[in-house]
């Protein structure tokens, strides 16, 4: 293989190590890789750098050796995962096709139900009809008789017999009324074509997502136990039972003004049996709230939930901004809410709102008013910010 030359092998592997290894570098500049017209280095020169190679090659040939074996680790999870990724597709494809199988059942159940009440009022509004058009003609023809009767009495000059017969055909059903069929022909049926083919595009959720990754904290129901800040609140989870993590000292909450409460009490996760732990701030235009979640996590939101104050239920927000930011400075809006009345001016009222279209870490949220409160009077304009909760859902990780 080597075609008798040991200076090949020596050759190969300056050329394979002279990039890592100054002495290398050196070498390479006194060896030729021409072919036959190359001349061999002194022997001198070359017990030097053979020497010198010596104490550098083994510790690199370790490092390449141990990357090595981190790569070929590295590509055996690459193929379990792929193994995993194929079976857990496969279980999302049968439980798929069992959720619509399902569906369809129920939605060929719905069009049967709707066909038999459609066919049963077809034949009330049948019967209906077909009374009111047997009612007026045996009425039509007694009427009729009765005309012809009373017309011989006139011609007999019987004056007893026409007022019979003109006070039998008063009496007539329907002879005093306005004459007509009753009006039975439409069905008021209610097919909302596009709504229902909305709501069957809403079937089934896959997560929109898939370019984050991370621990996902979803969202299930408002202040449920599976939000972020309640995860802090148990000391990232270590913790059974929960603090405000402001009070852990684990995060951060400021405030453009204060007055009543205290800025934290804003993210409590607390309920409405908490009493007055609620923030309100001054009655002032862009009127801002601060969450710093601190500089070992960050969060890709994709939803967040809050609750309204609980000692003054005649406001709520209305027109703000969620904001996410990782300096304090430069600020993302992620979900803009304008003339927004998911918040009820109501003590303690809760509501949910997704996130859209989020890709992003940030470790600072903000909530920023743009308009007055919710007020239950109309025609009043507040800026107090009050808020007694605040839960933020979706992707964490860990920067330190």
């Amino acid at each position: 293989f080597f075609r008798g030359d040991p200076s090949f092998v020596f050759r190969r592997s300056v050329c394979f190590i002279f990039a890592s290894c100054p002495c290398a570098l050196e070498m390479s500049r006194r060896v030729s890789f021409g072919g036959s017209t190359s001349s061999p280095p002194s022997g001198e020169s070359s017990a030097k750098g053979m020497q010198d190679l010596s104490k550098e090659i083994p510790s690199f040939l370790e490092r390449a050796s141990a990357t090595a074996r981190e790569m070929a680790k590295a590509s055996q999870d690459c193929a379990t995962e792929l193994a995993a990724m194929e079976e857990n597709y496969r279980e999302a494809l049968r439980k798929v096709n069992e959720h619509f199988e399902e569906l369809a059942e129920q939605l060929q159940c719905r069009q049967e139900a709707l066909l038999t009440q459609l066919d049963n009022m077809r034949l009330h509004k049948a019967n209906v009809i077909e009374s009111r058009q047997k009612q007026l003609a045996e009425t039509s023809e007694s009427i009729v008789a009765d005309v012809r009767r009373a017309r011989h009495a006139i011609e007999d000059r019987h004056a007893d017999d026409v007022e019979h017969f003109v006070e039998k055909i008063k009496a007539s059903p329907g002879f005093s009324d306005i004459v007509s069929a009753p009006h039975e022909s439409l069905f008021p049926l209610l097919l909302d074509l596009e709504g229902d083919k909305t709501a069957i595009n809403r079937m089934g959720y896959l997560e929109s997502h898939p370019r984050v990754s991370g621990m996902l904290f979803k969202y299930i129901s408002d202040f449920d136990n599976n939000g972020v800040l309640y995860w802090i609140g148990r000391s990232y989870g270590k913790a059974a039972t929960y603090q405000n993590p402001a009070d852990l000292g684990l995060v951060t909450v400021t405030a453009s003004s204060c007055e009543f409460g205290r800025p934290d009490h804003a993210i409590n996760h607390g309920s409405i049996k908490d009493g007055h732990l609620t923030f309100m701030s001054k009655s002032e235009k862009g009127s801002w709230l601060q969450l710093h979640l601190g500089v070992q996590y960050a969060l890709c939101p994709t939803a967040y939930t809050l609750r309204n104050c609980l000692v003054n239920p005649c406001h709520s927000l209305k027109s703000w901004e969620f904001q996410g930011s990782n300096d304090g400075q430069q600020w993302t809006t992620l979900r803009k809410h304008d003339e927004d009345l998911g918040l009820l001016p109501s003590r303690g009222s809760v509501f949910t709102w997704s996130i859209e279209d989020c890709y992003t870490f940030y470790n600072r949220f903000r909530i920023l008013m743009t308009g007055p409160n919710q007020h239950v009077q109309p025609h009043a304009k507040f800026y107090y910010l009050m808020l007694s909760g605040m839960e933020l859902y979706g992707y964490v990780q860990k920067r330190m």
